[in-house]
């Protein structure tokens, strides 16, 4: 496995790292059981539909899929599983070891759905309404997102697209949001893989193109030093610190730590 300091310094070199197999066999059955349980009560509807619309509260389904918004709530006794020590102390090199955590989802897609068009979570949950003025570091790593698949990722299930960048280069997006890009990476990872993405990386899903549900797992996380966002779940103050263990910090500690 990769040690936590070459990670973090292929996250800033390249806006992302990946961690094979990291989580285990049993805990990627569990997550996977919480998600089938949900999409059971829900009467296994149609994955994808166009538009966006609310199927129960914090369960949403588009064109991309079904997402579960509040995913633990579903199953909190999964929470110090998810994010293994291996992954933390890639977390704790990157960003320092007092961090917050902003939500938790899971997501549900076949090969009914459209691609997932190419995207960045700068702002994390507050994305959608940033501020003009608000400002990344150019040379720090201020918030993560965290997949981790609960199944392969490859042609037939489903292929993750990342387009590579160093925190120093520009922004704007480099092609045609839902068509493929120069010098995109399409990683195959086993079950059980995790990767982390800077917010500003662009980055992309193709859908199944086989029979069968495609399912993984997201968070967002930002060291304390940066304010949290103002759309962040609150229930994760009360999930945080099984997340995170000695990293996390709850949202009302200072930027400064006092």
């Amino acid at each position: 496995m990769v040690a936590a300091h070459e990670a973090a310094r292929e996250l800033r070199a390249r806006g992302f790292v990946i961690v094979r197999e990291v989580v285990d066999s049993a805990v990627v059955a569990e997550a996977r059981a919480v998600l089938e349980r949900v999409y059971d009560r829900l009467g296994r509807p149609e994955i994808s539909r166009r538009g966006m619309t609310d199927l129960e509260d914090h369960i949403t389904r588009s064109g991309s899929g079904i997402q579960i918004s509040r995913l633990l709530g579903e199953a909190p006794e999964l929470a110090p599983r998810l994010l293994p020590a291996a992954v933390r102390e890639i977390l704790r090199t990157a960003m320092g070891d007092r961090l917050q955590i902003e939500g938790y989802i899971g997501k549900i897609s076949d090969a009914t759905c459209t691609m997932l068009p190419w995207h960045q979570h700068i702002g994390g949950p507050d994305e959608k309404s940033i501020a003009e003025d608000y400002a990344c570091s150019p040379d720090a790593i201020d918030r993560v997102t965290v997949l981790t698949y609960l199944q392969r990722v490859g042609p037939e299930e489903g292929e993750l697209l990342i387009r590579p960048r160093a925190l120093s280069e520009p922004l704007e997006p480099l092609g045609e949001l839902r068509g493929r890009w120069d010098r995109e990476v399409a990683p195959s990872l086993p079950t059980g893989s995790i990767a982390i993405i800077d917010e500003r990386t662009w980055h992309a899903a193709t859908p199944r193109t086989t029979p069968g549900l495609r399912m993984y797992l997201g968070t967002q996380i930002v060291p304390a030093r940066r304010p949290m966002a103002k759309n962040a779940d609150p229930t994760m103050q009360h999930l945080g610190s099984a997340l995170l263990g000695d990293l996390w910090v709850p949202a009302d500690a200072s930027i400064d730590g006092s």
